[in-house]
């Protein structure tokens, strides 16, 4: 996503934190679906572990909550994993 059309989203946005991209069907084991999309190839962490940015920080504290409330909330890096996380969570195998 271009960073003027983050900026125009990220008005219609209630919270900074809220994933890109909610599913609100439950499957067998979770509520819904959550996920948090980066550009393909993005790199989450940092070679020593921790994120690389405050901002991811902060995002995977939500997904974690969200985790921990019975959602399934992950990071995606690029449309075709992304794609692939709401196959497997349509088809009970997450």
């Amino acid at each position: 996503m271009s960073i003027g059309l983050a900026a125009k989203i990220s008005f219609l946005k209630s919270n900074r934190g809220i994933p890109d991209l909610l599913i609100l069907e439950p499957n067998n084991k979770y509520k819904s679906l959550f996920i948090e999309i980066k550009r393909s190839g993005y790199k989450i962490y940092k070679k020593n572990g921790a994120y690389k940015s405050a901002h991811l920080e902060e995002q995977s504290k939500i997904l974690t909550r969200l985790s921990s409330k019975g959602f399934y909330a992950c990071f995606c890096a690029g449309s075709a994993a992304a794609i692939d996380t709401i196959e497997r969570y349509f088809n009970n195998q997450l």
